[in-house]
């Protein structure tokens, strides 16, 4: 993701497109100056949901709404979560020497936490906490 795309909120619209059996909706990501930056109208898994009225029918993605959804929902909870994740870092009252056993399985968990946000293993997360201080 670029820094431009990381702007927030990201949002989800429907996309109109078309399969064997006719025209039924679908739906992309839009970034936050709402440029699609990913559509889910190619994807292999589509379950598609057909709605009656006196107009006719109204065929819509519903595996689509999910996906999409889902995506919007992990970038723009992503940019909390990392603000979370950087004020307990620089919070020296968090990484302390533990006295007591309780002491140091929290501090092994937040730890591991961290590591897992940053995508690197607790060993690699500890000795870089080591060497910070």
């Amino acid at each position: 993701m670029t820094e431009e795309q990381a702007n927030l909120p990201w949002s989800e619209d429907l996309i109109e497109t078309e399969d064997s059996y006719g025209k039924y909706y679908s739906r992309h990501v839009l970034d936050a100056k709402g440029r699609a930056v990913c559509d889910m109208q190619n994807s292999d898994v589509a379950e598609i949901h057909e709605d009656w009225d006196e107009n006719g029918c109204v065929r819509t993605d519903l595996v689509a709404a999910q996906h999409a959804a889902l995506i919007v929902k992990a970038v723009n909870s992503h940019a909390a979560l990392k603000a979370i994740i950087d004020e307990q870092a620089a919070d020296g009252g968090l990484w302390f020497i533990p006295k007591s056993a309780a002491e140091a399985y929290l501090m092994q968990e937040l730890r591991r936490l961290h590591a897992a946000f940053e995508g690197v293993t607790p060993y690699e997360a500890a000795s870089r906490a080591l060497l910070e201080d």
